[in-house]
């Protein structure tokens, strides 16, 4: 028996790059209360796929919009 696919693939995390992205760009414009919604929609989201890499550069985000990430 194979195992199972892994759950997270390329082509699933196009939302939540795209909800990072405007997270990091509402940052980057001295918006840091209003980024932090998009930033954490795209860290779950991430931590749901099992993509770390991108969970933990949402989490980074996150801190320096102002906010603590488990």
């Amino acid at each position: 028996m194979l195992p199972s696919a892994p759950t997270w693939r390329p082509g699933r995390c196009t939302a939540p790059r795209l909800q990072f992205a405007h997270g990091m760009w509402l940052r980057r414009r001295q918006q840091a209360g209003d980024s932090r919604a998009p930033l954490r929609a795209a860290r779950d989201t991430f931590d749901a796929l099992g993509a770390d890499a991108w969970a933990e550069h949402a989490r980074r985000e996150l801190r320096a919009a102002g906010e603590r990430s488990g």
